[in-house]
């Protein structure tokens, strides 16, 4: 197992210090209703409310008014209306967890308190300078490719808010979450394998795994007070093993709190995926020969589509990593030769009972998100797209 060094750490932050300009950013449009008070505590920012209801509003006025007319084909258009919809209904759905979901992203967010590096001001400003270049080429792409004729600059900007800007700044703010998590789980494997490494393992593990979730104290409240009663006295009794097994718990809860909150924000980010994979792709194919159609109204975003939903994977990966590491630090501490035979039994029964729940990010009700998801989705969109270019009717401009 790798082994960590015993460099002092930088002081922690949360997770908005961790990425503030993107949770600046979240909170201001709505997608994020809590805000971080000096004191630590978060509160729900009631005027934020105002533009999640603005953007709602003008949403559902663009796609009642909206005339879809990239091609002369009534097939097209019912492809742009299907996506356009979808998109709608996801970005509303992520305003809704925001409201109807702040206690539990209160409890998560308060989790993750001192959890964290903080931010990097250069990676801050380069960040922002990309998604604001990135915004300002699909306003640019959008207004070169309809026709102004009947379009006004309000439904230029919505059609360009719809999509790709909000549903990228969701996703930006779902990994961000997840690679929060994760990070607690590498924290803890280093812990573990620093006192794995030493003579006596029990000797600091304890005291520095309550350092690795300093804001977790108060999610006590949510466990079951038979079970608290329980992980105390056996606090008493085994020290150090009962101090490795309630803070494998809090992990547990945390990315329990996380599908409670976002599963559902999950499952729709993927059927947006595929059906905006499959729009994009579609145009891509029916613009061959047309250059700017092409790279531009297809490419582009098919390209943009596959990048923030291959992130969303790539973290919920990279969190089953850290699940592993985890499980392979006390795989070391179970054999280490100064660990009792009781303490061993509690650390093979603690790590089957990992294995048998691996932290993962839940697609709804239908499995966990990862890479080989990314690979069915991109397979069943380039199939149903050639099906569908296939039986394309033939457009007034190629006869």
């Amino acid at each position: 197992m790798r082994r960590f060094s015993d460099a002092e750490e930088p002081a922690l932050v949360g997770v908005e210090g961790s990425w503030p300009v993107l949770f600046r950013a979240s909170g201001v449009l709505g997608f994020v209703l809590l805000r971080r008070r000096p004191s630590g505590h978060y509160e729900p920012s009631w005027p934020r409310l105002l533009p999640m209801a603005a953007i709602v509003s003008a949403m559902g006025w663009h796609l009642f008014t909206f005339p879809f007319s990239f091609t002369d084909v009534a097939y097209d258009a019912f492809a742009d209306i299907t996506s356009y919809s979808l998109n709608v209904v996801y970005i509303t759905h992520a305003f809704g967890v925001a409201v109807y979901r702040r206690r539990e992203t209160r409890q998560l967010l308060r989790g993750l308190e001192g959890t964290q590096e903080p931010a990097k001001a250069w990676v801050s400003v380069a960040g922002s300078l990309v998604f604001i270049l990135h915004t300002a080429l699909y306003f640019a792409i959008n207004y070169l490719i309809v026709s102004w004729d009947s379009l006004y600059t309000f439904h230029w900007v919505c059609m360009t808010l719809i999509f790709p800007v909000l549903p990228l700044l969701f996703a930006l703010y779902l990994a961000s979450l997840i690679h929060a998590l994760t990070q607690v789980y590498r924290r803890t494997a280093k812990e573990l394998g620093r006192g794995c490494s030493e003579g006596r393992p029990w000797a600091s593990v304890s005291l520095r795994l309550d350092k690795v979730l300093p804001g977790l104290q108060e999610l006590e409240d949510n466990v079951p007070s038979q079970s608290i009663y329980h992980l105390r006295r056996s606090v008493r009794d085994f020290n150090g093993v009962a101090s490795i097994v309630t803070h494998c718990k809090k992990l547990s809860h945390l990315v329990s709190l996380y599908n409670q909150i976002f599963s559902g924000a999950i499952a729709l980010t993927l059927l947006t995926f595929l059906v905006n994979l499959l729009n994009s792709t579609y145009y891509t194919a029916i613009s061959f020969g047309d250059w700017f159609m092409f790279y531009g109204g297809g490419l582009s975003y098919t390209v943009t589509v596959i990048c923030y939903f291959y992130l969303l994977c790539g973290r919920a990966d990279a969190l089953r990593a850290a699940h592993d590491m985890v499980e392979e630090a006390l795989l070391d501490l179970q054999q280490h030769p100064d660990t009792s035979s009781d303490d061993r039994n509690r650390l093979l029964s603690l790590s089957l009972h990992l294995r048998n729940r691996p932290a993962h990010i839940s697609v709804g009700s239908m499995g966990g998100l990862s890479s080989s998801t990314f690979v069915v989705m991109v397979n069943a969109a380039l199939t149903y797209t050639a099906i569908l270019f296939q039986y394309r009717p033939t457009s007034s401009k190629d006869q």
